[in-house]
């Protein structure tokens, strides 16, 4: 399996695999400056409800990335749809602990934490990623 480490698409795949790579990494960028953006001009209302947002937004970006990457990370050219589909699951589900922990820590740890800003970012990033896979991959809209 050749991979190359620099973020990019595996060698050995497909077109749509390439773009489904690229398109990712562009969705994962624009996610992260929208987290910035939100949590600057959170901070001027307050300093807890900008660093919040912007802890809300970080923990769907390390989850989601991970995710991401481990259910792209394969050479699925070679397996069989039930071992593809199962990596996605496992993906999802480590991508749910993933937040699980991560809250978890943040509301042992973040002291004073906004909630609204931290979940409002955090359900942002979900309705934006969900709207971006649309609108770039414009194929699921055929369906």
């Amino acid at each position: 399996m050749n991979k190359n480490f620099n973020g990019e698409a595996p060698i050995n795949v497909g077109i749509h695999s390439k773009r489904t790579h690229l398109g990712t990494k562009r969705i994962l960028l624009m996610q992260s400056g929208i987290t910035l953006v939100f949590a600057l001009l959170l901070s001027f209302i307050s300093l807890s409800a900008g660093y919040s947002a912007l802890i809300g937004g970080g923990i769907w970006l390390i989850a989601n990335a991970y995710a991401a990457k481990r259910a792209l990370s394969g050479d699925c050219a070679s397996q069989n749809a039930q071992h593809v589909l199962a990596t996605l699951y496992v993906s999802e589900i480590w991508k749910v602990g993933i937040c699980i922990t991560l809250f978890g820590l943040t509301f042992v740890y973040v002291k004073p934490l906004s909630l609204l800003s931290l979940f409002s970012t955090f359900i942002l990033m979900q309705v934006i990623n969900v709207l971006a896979q649309m609108k770039l991959f414009d194929r699921f809209l055929k369906l």
